[in-house]
């Protein structure tokens, strides 16, 4: 079958409508889920919104973006209650894609733009920082609030200090406090670059900067069948995106923000609460905890991916287990909605389309473990008066994987090099489990607190190592795969 060229011509695109958001980065994690919720809400006339799309680093123009006229398509694909799904929808909001190193003028000009109301930023979770540097004045700032401070300087310029020329800020960075923690870099480089007071005064009470939570899984460009779906749709498109069809946005705003996204019309799981904490701690205690604690272990069973690991045996049962009989019961939050929700997530752990690597989950593991299952060891604990035998394991698991010997084939192993040496420099050591476990446990550096003071953990831990070295991985969780055991 011939593909066409994407672009507005070819692809019959709708009508491009007046920019109401400036979006900081067009990877695929935005255009698989803030594009796709604009160009949604468009499609069924709740919107009528384009986007602004601005590089926020010095790596040359969105090329492909430029030459499709801001088209692609994202394509959703997986599991809903158990049975396959795909749609696939062009994308068409994008208006614009600025290089502000090519084109600085170009950029600060979005702050005169009049139906502007949101910003929205993916720039990894290291992008929310301050660094010194000087006022930008013909090319911009090197960091991302950096340049975002100039554009709002211009906007402060713009409307003359007016209230209602500010700017709603929805950071999607996947950092606890985002929006306070670019508000605090936006006003320490107000105080840094000496603006105005007036100015400092404008961004604190006229721009609203939001936490927000946001989960879906994007995984771009599809490593396999990419023809395929060119053929299908007929284009030859270069930034084609495939996603998880769930999506989740958690935004702590006053309720009026919904009038300027007004994503509920469409549907959308999008939701502006007064507290996003127990959006979060649900989705890191359950989806992230499930993944940092079947990692290490799917990795010495010599799996590669999350959907091997759910579809094993053994260790798909030990995992659910772990979510249904550990996690759960260790939170504060109503169990019949957790329950819900671990449903869900293993329909997302089982989509047949997704290739969700282990080794790409394992990176910086214990700073990993430290946030996703160390409160649920701690209230578990606290809660029923003995360590959770499957956490627990998972944590062996991990600290026998980053041993980084034995196992006969590369391991994967990539973590901040002090905690990595320690683990191993305990190992090289030799000396019985106990001691071993003692040794780890104990050190604060690596889990931000004394763990051996924990009754009972030492021995579980190294009777768990023990039997990971004597018996191997599978029989270590056999016992504890059932649900009621362990």
């Amino acid at each position: 079958m011939s593909r066409r060229p994407l672009n507005r011509a070819t692809a019959h695109a709708p009508q491009i409508h007046p920019v109401r958001a400036i979006q900081f980065g067009a990877g695929r994690f935005l255009r698989g889920f803030f594009d796709w919720m604009v160009d949604r809400l468009n499609q069924e006339g709740h919107y009528r919104a384009a986007v602004a799309v601005v590089r926020p680093t010095d790596q040359g123009p969105y090329q492909e973006l430029l030459e499709q006229e801001g088209l692609f398509h994202v394509v959703l694909r997986g599991l809903q209650e158990g049975r396959p799904v795909e749609e696939i929808a062009l994308v068409g909001c994008v208006a614009d894609a600025i290089q502000p190193y090519q084109a600085y003028e170009a950029f600060l000009a979005l702050a005169a733009l009049p139906t502007v109301r949101l910003v929205v930023s993916n720039t990894t979770e290291t992008g929310i920082r301050f660094q010194p540097e000087p006022f930008p004045t013909d090319r911009p700032a090197e960091t991302f609030p950096g340049k975002l401070t100039a554009l709002l300087y211009r906007r402060f310029q713009h409307v003359e200090g007016a209230p209602q020329g500010g700017w709603i800020l929805l950071p999607c960075e996947l950092i606890q406090d985002n929006g306070q923690r670019l508000r605090e870099a936006v006003l320490q480089y107000a105080a840094h670059w000496d603006l105005p007071s007036e100015f400092h005064a404008w961004v604190e009470r006229a721009c609203l900067f939001c936490n927000t939570l946001v989960d879906r899984i994007v995984t771009g460009w599809p490593q396999e069948g990419a023809d395929a779906l060119w053929d299908r749709i007929g284009f030859q498109d270069r930034l084609l995106t495939v996603a998880e069809p769930y999506h989740l946005w958690a935004i702590q705003a006053p309720e009026w923000v919904a009038q300027a996204f007004p994503a509920a019309e469409a549907g959308l799981n999008v939701h502006f609460v007064q507290d996003i904490t127990p959006f979060r701690e649900r989705k890191v205690r359950l989806l992230n905890g499930a993944h940092t604690a079947m990692t290490p272990l799917g990795l010495l069973a010599g799996l590669e991916t999350v959907g091997q690991v759910v579809e094993d045996p053994e260790l798909g049962p030990f995992i659910r287990a772990l979510m249904e009989e550990e996690i759960v019961p260790s939170m504060d939050l109503p169990p019949t909605e957790l329950r819900a929700y671990v449903a869900q997530v293993w329909d997302r752990f089982r989509n047949p389309f997704l290739r969700h690597r282990l080794a790409d989950i394992l990176l910086y593991s214990i700073s990993k473990w430290r946030v996703r299952l160390l409160p649920t060891l701690l209230a578990y604990t606290e809660r029923f008066g003995q360590v959770p035998p499957r956490t627990v394991l998972a944590l062996a698991g991990l600290l026998r994987l980053y041993r980084g010997a034995g196992q006969g084939r590369p391991l994967p192993i990539q973590d901040e090099a002090e905690p990595l040496a320690r683990i191993q420099a305990a190992w090289a050591q030799g000396g019985p489990p106990e001691t071993l476990a003692a040794q780890l446990l104990q050190d604060p550096r690596l889990w931000g607190q004394d763990l051996s003071a924990i009754s009972g953990l030492v021995s579980a831990v190294a009777r768990a190592l023990e039997r990971l070295e004597r018996e191997g991985v599978r029989a270590a969780l056999r016992p504890l795969s059932l649900r009621g055991e362990g």
